[in-house]
């Protein structure tokens, strides 16, 4: 396949974000496989969640819309099993209870993610068309959510220095957050060609070539095939090496 420097660029941007995906959630399952012993998919558990910390900065742009993004899906899912299933077991239950009143996230969530109109189906769209901007993409967000409960144009949140077409505010359950546009569509170009998965199907490091695979395996199908010695058997130590702690 033959790429100019432009399009050679954006596909190497996309190896890279696919390779780190597919190595970052093998190792979270090599860890969960290594710690969980005997226990089974049925076995209690305490779940511990690491909830991401909210940004808000002066200048905000794409990676701000993911983490808040998340935090959003957090929020909801707390809502979910603390409020809502309360009320809901109390209403199948015909027990009496005083209504809570809470701050459903659940506008916002749909805002950014839901399809066909949400922010980020929105950028998927407009990084699919030729010559694509970001200019285009805060302007389409502008266009079909203005509207909107959960969404802002800049200059109605006090951001006076912004355009439509250059910025837009998303209406958080933590606060107002404006996001700039720039450099929006090259971080969410993520198209990863066929040449590339196929060639790293031949890569001499075994994890990365299984994991190129349309079906990644799981840490347990694929430890018994590795050749390293530690991962056949999660809980062994390295092997000895001969040399001391400097060596």
């Amino acid at each position: 396949m033959k790429l100019n420097t432009e399009q050679a660029t954006l596909a190497r941007d996309a190896l890279a974000k696919a390779v780190f995906s597919k190595i970052f959630d093998w190792v979270v399952d090599a860890i969960n496989s290594s710690t969980r012993g005997s226990a089974t998919d049925e076995a209690k558990f305490i779940g511990l969640l690491d909830v991401y910390g909210f940004e808000s900065f002066v200048h905000n742009t794409y990676e701000q819309l993911c983490i808040n993004f998340a935090n959003e899906k957090l929020q909801q899912f707390f809502l979910k099993f603390i409020f809502k299933a309360e009320e809901d077991l109390y209403t199948f239950e015909n027990v009496s209870w005083t209504r809570i009143e809470y701050q459903d996230n659940q506008g916002c969530i749909d805002l950014i993610e839901k399809s066909p109109t949400g922010i980020m189906r929105l950028l998927d769209e407009t990084c699919k068309k030729p010559n694509s901007s970001d200019k285009q993409f805060c302007e389409s967000v502008s266009n079909t959510h203005k509207r909107n409960d959960f969404y802002m144009e800049p200059r109605a949140a006090g951001q006076k220095q912004y355009r439509p077409d250059e910025a837009f505010v998303v209406r958080h359950f933590a606060g107002d957050v404006c996001y700039e546009g720039v450099m929006f569509c090259e971080k969410n170009n993520d198209t990863l060609h066929s040449d590339f998965s196929e060639e790293m199907g031949k890569a001499s490091q075994q994890v990365l070539a299984f994991c190129s695979h349309p079906r990644s395996p799981s840490f347990a199908e694929l430890a018994p095939r590795l050749t390293l010695p530690h991962a056949r058997n999660p809980g062994a130590p390295p092997p000895d090496t001969g040399r001391g702690v400097g060596g």
